[in-house]
């Protein structure tokens, strides 16, 4: 295959995307509900389309709404919108069960049977320990078919279609870093905060979850995989770029901790060859942390409000997450094995709940957890870790099955944004995206050759 025709596929997905964000900005009231409906109605195709139409929907509902009263537009309602990202959801969970049920030719059931397994638990923990088990049940059930969905669809997608899957994922993300170059210098890409970049998305801290397991994507393409290096790179690099002006501290260390998992895991695999690099990156490091520069743009990023001049690094970390740490913390060690029931806030009573009108049965439960290692721990306790940790292992064993170290660095960086964002389980979030990448990653994160 020629490297015209190789690259003409990801072309044209990356055209599709851009045209998908030039519809919404330009009359997102009405784009945004038809283009749902019309991703409920393509991911009835098959496994791979649900894929297609997972990923059209979370851009859909996490789109930066800030150009609606631009244009005097009316976003439709929150109510719609989820409701509409759920059919979607239940749509490919059903489809991709249905397509297990009927082949013999299934992928490997290791995943989704660990994850059923984990899921019956922490219903049982939860009708034990749950002050709100209406509540934890209705998150369980969300998560349930959330993750039936993801791992089914991605698993038969990247048996049946590989390279057509990848270059899905590659054109999605490429298309997002490009589209997303010019707002750097626009007030639309500040919107939320006048602060933090978010680009195309609805928020600063969405947008650096994204660009992180993105920014380890094409670095790892270019230096690992070798595929389009030079494109590759230039993609990292802005992607890297774009990261870093989210301000999101979070989703700088998950890439920090996946470029150096990636280069371990190169070194305990090709020693001759990554020594050198290893070397480099650690003292290049080094000296660039030890510059007076480096330093002072770090504090900023991690303390980020400027008037906070007296303020060090640890007590900027107790105030945006450590108060939320200490107080789950408690949680835990008043049940450390069975936990204090899943989805629900460390303090039960400031919960707002919205409930169905005819039924009473809860539709929306927010709650903030500030890591997700702690907040498993405080609701689901040492059992549901276990078992956790558990369902994690075989996915994490396909991504390190591919050779070059870019699927287990991506699928590192997607998880490690939950170190300051527990969204892992909110499918109706950022947990539908890390579960993608992840799962990406598990079947098709890697490939040598265009």
């Amino acid at each position: 295959m020629t490297a015209d025709a190789a690259f003409r596929r990801p072309a044209l997905y990356v055209a599709f995307w851009i045209g998908l964000l030039g519809v919404l900005y330009v009359d997102l009231a009405r784009a945004q509900a038809a283009i749902l409906v019309l991703a409920a109605i393509w991911a009835f195709r098959s496994p791979f389309h649900g894929v297609q139409a997972l990923s059209v929907t979370l851009m859909t509902t996490m789109v930066n709404t800030g150009v609606a009263p631009i244009y005097g537009g009316v976003v439709a309602a929150d109510s719609t919108v989820t409701a509409l990202r759920m059919i979607i959801i239940v749509i490919v969970a059903g489809r991709s069960a249905y397509e297990r049920m009927v082949r013999p030719d299934h992928p490997s059931d290791a995943i989704i049977l660990r994850s059923i397994l984990f899921i019956l638990v922490i219903a049982g923990l939860s009708l034990l320990t749950s002050p709100m088990v209406d509540v934890s049940l209705f998150k369980i059930a969300l998560f349930s078919v959330g993750i039936v969905a993801v791992v089914l669809a991605i698993s038969f997608a990247a048996q049946d279609h590989r390279d057509e899957l990848f270059l899905w994922f590659w054109g999605w993300f490429a298309a997002i870093v490009v589209a997303s170059l010019p707002l750097l210098a626009l007030p639309f890409g500040y919107v939320t905060n006048n602060t933090g970049f978010q680009g195309w998305f609805n928020q600063p801290q969405g947008a650096g979850i994204f660009f992180a397991p993105v920014a380890i994507f094409f670095l790892g393409l270019s230096f690992f995989d070798r595929l389009w290096p030079r494109l590759n790179l230039l993609l990292g690099l802005a992607a890297t770029v774009e990261l870093f002006a989210t301000l999101s501290r979070n989703s700088l260390l998950a890439l920090v901790i996946a470029a150096a998992v990636g280069i371990i895991v190169s070194f305990i695999r090709e020693p001759r060859r990554w020594t050198a690099v290893a070397m480099f990156g650690a003292l290049g490091g080094l000296l660039l942390l030890a510059l007076p520069a480096t330093q002072d743009f770090l504090l900023g990023v991690i303390i980020k409000d400027s008037r906070l001049t007296d303020v060090d690094v640890t007590e900027s970390f107790q105030r945006s997450r450590g108060f939320l740490v200490d107080r789950a913390m408690q949680n835990f060690w008043e049940s450390p094995f069975l936990g204090n029931g899943f989805g629900v806030a460390t303090d039960p009573t400031m919960m707002t709940i919205s409930r169905d009108p005819i039924f009473g049965f809860p539709i929306s439960a927010a709650v903030e957890k500030g890591v997700l290692w702690v907040a498993i721990l405080e609701e689901i306790g040492l059992v549901g870790a276990a078992l956790f940790a558990l369902m994690m292992i075989p996915l994490f064993r396909g991504a390190l099955t591919h050779q070059p170290a870019t699927a287990v660095a991506i699928a590192v960086a997607a998880l490690m944004t939950n170190n300051g964002e527990s969204a892992l389980f909110s499918f109706g979030g950022f947990g539908l995206y890390m579960w993608m990448v992840m799962l990406f990653a598990h079947g098709a994160g890697s490939r040598k050759t265009a």
